[in-house]
Protein backbone atom coordinates (compact mmCIF):
# COMPACT_ATOMS: atom_id res chain seq x y z
CA UNK A 1 0.00 0.00 0.00
CA UNK A 2 1.54 3.35 -0.99
CA UNK A 3 2.32 5.78 1.80
CA UNK A 4 0.36 8.91 0.90
CA UNK A 5 1.39 10.95 3.94
CA UNK A 6 4.65 12.38 2.48
CA UNK A 7 2.93 13.00 -0.86
CA UNK A 8 0.04 14.93 0.68
CA UNK A 9 2.38 16.80 3.00
CA UNK A 10 4.33 18.01 -0.02
CA UNK A 11 1.30 19.66 -1.63
CA UNK A 12 0.72 23.41 -1.37
CA UNK A 13 -1.58 24.06 1.59
CA UNK A 14 -4.41 25.54 -0.55
CA UNK A 15 -4.50 22.30 -2.57
CA UNK A 16 -4.17 19.84 0.29
CA UNK A 17 -7.84 19.39 1.13
CA UNK A 18 -8.92 19.71 -2.51
CA UNK A 19 -6.66 16.85 -3.59
CA UNK A 20 -7.60 14.77 -0.55
CA UNK A 21 -11.30 15.29 -1.26
CA UNK A 22 -10.89 14.28 -4.89
CA UNK A 23 -8.97 11.17 -3.86
CA UNK A 24 -11.66 10.10 -1.39
CA UNK A 25 -14.41 10.79 -3.93
CA UNK A 26 -12.62 8.78 -6.60
CA UNK A 27 -12.00 5.87 -4.25
CA UNK A 28 -15.70 5.44 -3.57
CA UNK A 29 -17.15 6.61 -6.88
CA UNK A 30 -14.89 5.17 -9.58
CA UNK A 31 -13.80 1.61 -10.29
CA UNK A 32 -10.20 2.76 -10.06
CA UNK A 33 -11.03 3.28 -6.41
CA UNK A 34 -10.27 -0.38 -5.66
CA UNK A 35 -6.60 0.49 -6.16
CA UNK A 36 -6.58 3.86 -4.38
CA UNK A 37 -5.43 4.29 -0.76
CA UNK A 38 -8.56 6.12 0.31
CA UNK A 39 -8.60 5.15 3.99
CA UNK A 40 -4.91 5.84 4.52
CA UNK A 41 -5.33 9.20 2.77
CA UNK A 42 -8.13 10.14 5.16
CA UNK A 43 -6.05 9.19 8.17
CA UNK A 44 -3.11 11.12 6.70
CA UNK A 45 -5.27 14.25 6.48
CA UNK A 46 -5.96 13.94 10.19
CA UNK A 47 -2.24 13.59 10.88
CA UNK A 48 -1.47 16.67 8.78
CA UNK A 49 -4.22 18.61 10.53
CA UNK A 50 -2.57 17.73 13.83
CA UNK A 51 0.65 19.15 12.39
CA UNK A 52 -1.04 22.43 11.53
CA UNK A 53 -1.21 21.95 7.76
CA UNK A 54 -5.02 21.97 7.73
CA UNK A 55 -7.79 23.19 10.02
CA UNK A 56 -9.11 20.07 11.81
CA UNK A 57 -12.84 20.77 11.55
CA UNK A 58 -12.56 21.78 7.89
CA UNK A 59 -10.48 18.68 7.14
CA UNK A 60 -13.08 16.38 8.72
CA UNK A 61 -15.94 18.15 6.94
CA UNK A 62 -14.15 17.99 3.58
CA UNK A 63 -13.46 14.28 3.86
CA UNK A 64 -16.98 13.51 5.07
CA UNK A 65 -18.50 15.40 2.13
CA UNK A 66 -16.15 13.72 -0.34
CA UNK A 67 -17.07 10.27 0.99
CA UNK A 68 -20.78 11.03 0.60
CA UNK A 69 -20.31 12.37 -2.94
CA UNK A 70 -18.30 9.30 -3.90
CA UNK A 71 -20.99 6.86 -2.77
CA UNK A 72 -23.68 8.82 -4.61
CA UNK A 73 -21.59 8.76 -7.78
CA UNK A 74 -21.13 5.00 -7.48
CA UNK A 75 -24.87 4.49 -6.98
CA UNK A 76 -25.71 6.59 -10.03
CA UNK A 77 -23.23 4.65 -12.14
CA UNK A 78 -24.90 1.45 -11.00
CA UNK A 79 -28.32 2.80 -11.97
CA UNK A 80 -26.91 3.37 -15.44
CA UNK A 81 -25.97 -0.29 -15.63
CA UNK A 82 -22.23 0.17 -15.16
CA UNK A 83 -20.93 -2.88 -13.31
CA UNK A 84 -17.30 -3.87 -12.72
CA UNK A 85 -16.22 -6.46 -15.28
CA UNK A 86 -12.46 -7.11 -14.78
CA UNK A 87 -11.85 -10.73 -13.88
CA UNK A 88 -9.97 -9.82 -10.73
CA UNK A 89 -13.10 -8.08 -9.41
CA UNK A 90 -15.46 -11.01 -9.95
CA UNK A 91 -14.85 -12.37 -6.45
CA UNK A 92 -15.34 -9.06 -4.59
CA UNK A 93 -18.36 -8.25 -6.75
CA UNK A 94 -19.99 -11.57 -5.97
CA UNK A 95 -19.45 -11.18 -2.25
CA UNK A 96 -20.76 -7.61 -2.21
CA UNK A 97 -23.79 -8.67 -4.25
CA UNK A 98 -24.49 -11.56 -1.92
CA UNK A 99 -24.31 -9.29 1.12
CA UNK A 100 -26.73 -6.86 -0.51
CA UNK A 101 -29.16 -9.65 -1.37
CA UNK A 102 -29.20 -10.93 2.19
CA UNK A 103 -29.04 -7.69 4.13
CA UNK A 104 -30.17 -4.90 1.79
CA UNK A 105 -29.50 -1.45 3.20
CA UNK A 106 -27.71 -2.88 6.25
CA UNK A 107 -24.95 -4.07 3.91
CA UNK A 108 -24.24 -0.48 2.89
CA UNK A 109 -23.28 0.45 6.41
CA UNK A 110 -20.98 -2.56 6.76
CA UNK A 111 -19.32 -2.13 3.36
CA UNK A 112 -18.39 1.51 3.96
CA UNK A 113 -15.73 0.49 6.47
CA UNK A 114 -13.83 -1.85 4.14
CA UNK A 115 -11.71 -1.22 1.09
CA UNK A 116 -12.96 -2.63 -2.26
CA UNK A 117 -16.52 -3.17 -0.98
CA UNK A 118 -16.70 0.57 -0.26
CA UNK A 119 -16.33 1.03 -4.01
CA UNK A 120 -18.45 -1.88 -5.26
CA UNK A 121 -21.45 -2.04 -2.93
CA UNK A 122 -23.08 1.35 -3.74
CA UNK A 123 -22.72 0.59 -7.45
CA UNK A 124 -24.34 -2.80 -7.02
CA UNK A 125 -27.16 -1.25 -4.97
CA UNK A 126 -27.94 1.09 -7.86
CA UNK A 127 -27.70 -1.67 -10.42
CA UNK A 128 -30.03 -3.92 -8.45
CA UNK A 129 -32.79 -1.31 -8.26
CA UNK A 130 -32.55 -0.22 -4.62
CA UNK A 131 -34.51 3.02 -4.38
CA UNK A 132 -32.45 6.15 -3.90
CA UNK A 133 -34.35 7.05 -0.73
CA UNK A 134 -33.40 3.77 0.93
CA UNK A 135 -29.85 4.02 -0.34
CA UNK A 136 -29.28 7.61 0.78
CA UNK A 137 -30.90 7.07 4.18
CA UNK A 138 -28.02 4.77 5.09
CA UNK A 139 -25.15 5.71 2.79
CA UNK A 140 -25.13 9.45 3.51
CA UNK A 141 -24.81 9.31 7.32
CA UNK A 142 -22.51 6.27 7.31
CA UNK A 143 -20.16 7.67 4.65
CA UNK A 144 -20.01 10.99 6.49
CA UNK A 145 -19.33 9.18 9.77
CA UNK A 146 -16.60 7.11 8.15
CA UNK A 147 -14.83 10.18 6.80
CA UNK A 148 -15.09 12.18 10.02
CA UNK A 149 -14.09 9.21 12.19
CA UNK A 150 -10.95 8.31 10.25
CA UNK A 151 -9.89 11.95 10.03
CA UNK A 152 -10.32 12.30 13.78
CA UNK A 153 -8.42 9.08 14.40
CA UNK A 154 -5.53 10.43 12.37
CA UNK A 155 -5.63 13.67 14.33
CA UNK A 156 -5.71 12.18 17.83
CA UNK A 157 -3.30 9.34 17.09
CA UNK A 158 -0.85 10.96 14.70
CA UNK A 159 2.07 8.97 16.09
CA UNK A 160 0.28 5.73 15.22
CA UNK A 161 -0.33 6.65 11.58
CA UNK A 162 1.42 3.60 10.10
CA UNK A 163 -0.62 1.17 12.18
CA UNK A 164 -3.91 2.95 11.51
CA UNK A 165 -3.27 3.22 7.78
CA UNK A 166 -2.42 -0.46 7.55
CA UNK A 167 -5.51 -1.46 9.57
CA UNK A 168 -8.01 0.62 7.59
CA UNK A 169 -6.29 0.14 4.22
CA UNK A 170 -6.31 -3.63 4.29
CA UNK A 171 -5.35 -5.63 1.24
CA UNK A 172 -8.16 -7.01 -0.89
CA UNK A 173 -7.57 -10.57 0.31
CA UNK A 174 -7.90 -9.65 3.98
CA UNK A 175 -10.88 -7.41 3.24
CA UNK A 176 -12.75 -10.20 1.50
CA UNK A 177 -12.22 -12.47 4.48
CA UNK A 178 -13.38 -9.70 6.81
CA UNK A 179 -16.47 -9.04 4.70
CA UNK A 180 -17.39 -12.73 4.87
CA UNK A 181 -17.11 -12.71 8.66
CA UNK A 182 -18.96 -9.41 9.04
CA UNK A 183 -21.68 -10.58 6.67
CA UNK A 184 -22.18 -13.70 8.78
CA UNK A 185 -22.34 -11.65 12.00
CA UNK A 186 -24.75 -9.14 10.50
CA UNK A 187 -26.96 -11.92 9.21
CA UNK A 188 -27.20 -13.47 12.67
CA UNK A 189 -27.72 -10.15 14.46
CA UNK A 190 -30.41 -8.92 12.09
CA UNK A 191 -32.14 -12.21 11.32
CA UNK A 192 -35.27 -11.29 13.24
CA UNK A 193 -35.39 -7.82 11.72
CA UNK A 194 -35.00 -8.97 8.14
CA UNK A 195 -37.32 -7.04 5.86
CA UNK A 196 -37.15 -9.37 2.89
CA UNK A 197 -35.25 -7.07 0.49
CA UNK A 198 -35.92 -8.40 -3.05
CA UNK A 199 -33.26 -10.42 -4.79
CA UNK A 200 -30.82 -8.24 -6.71
CA UNK A 201 -30.61 -10.80 -9.47
CA UNK A 202 -34.28 -10.29 -10.18
CA UNK A 203 -33.90 -6.54 -10.65
CA UNK A 204 -32.95 -4.80 -13.84
CA UNK A 205 -30.77 -1.71 -14.34
CA UNK A 206 -32.80 1.46 -14.05
CA UNK A 207 -35.65 -0.31 -12.26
Amino acid sequence: MPDVLPWLAGLPRPLLLVVAGLLVTAEAGLLIGVALPGASAVIAIGVLARGGLAEPALAAATVALAAVVGTQLAYLRGRQGALPTPRRLHGPRGRALGLLERRGVAALGVAQWFAVTRTLTPRLAGYGGMTYRRFAAVSVPVAALWGATLTTLGYVAASAYDSLAQWFGLSAVVVLAAVAVVGWLVRRALARARRGYPSMSACKPGA
